[in-house]
């Protein structure tokens, strides 16, 4: 299989991560807004305290209609969703985003550094997907 080279500044890497991780959750039926990236829904209003009520409105406005919508898509209930294993493309994707996300962690200073959901202590996330993992320099 051929393979490609692509140089990404780090937004551009956080940019890609966040993208891979919604689409690998919307297409398992991970749909909520919890899911959702930051910039979607706004958190700077959550963050500042300005409009927080009408933010949380919004918010659960559009989490209903999203219950709504994976009846219909996925024949799921609310709070009900699939997840590794459901389609072999969303755990492909989801492997790319967990590479990346430990490339970003990793390349943290030691300061900066902290355990979290990003740190392994391996080289290398686990591996969901058929496809071999990503590789990040």
């Amino acid at each position: 299989m051929k393979t490609y080279t692509v140089e990404l500044n780090e937004r551009q890497m956080r940019m890609i991560s966040e993208s891979l991780e919604f689409t690998s959750r919307f297409i398992c039926g991970q749909v909520g807004t919890v899911y959702w990236p930051s910039d979607a829904m706004h958190h700077e209003k959550m963050n500042t305290g300005q409009d927080f009520e009408d933010y949380m409105a919004r918010r659960d406005l559009m989490d209903h209609l999203m219950d709504a919508v994976k009846m219909i898509g996925w024949k799921m209930k609310p709070n009900s969703y699939q997840g590794i294993g459901y389609n072999k493309n969303a755990d492909t994707m989801y492997d790319m985003y967990k590479v990346i996300n430990h490339a970003l962690w990793n390349n943290q200073s030691d300061e900066e550094k902290q355990l979290t959901r990003n740190s392994r202590s391996s080289d290398k996330p686990l591996k969901h997907g058929s496809e071999p993992l990503i590789v990040v320099k």
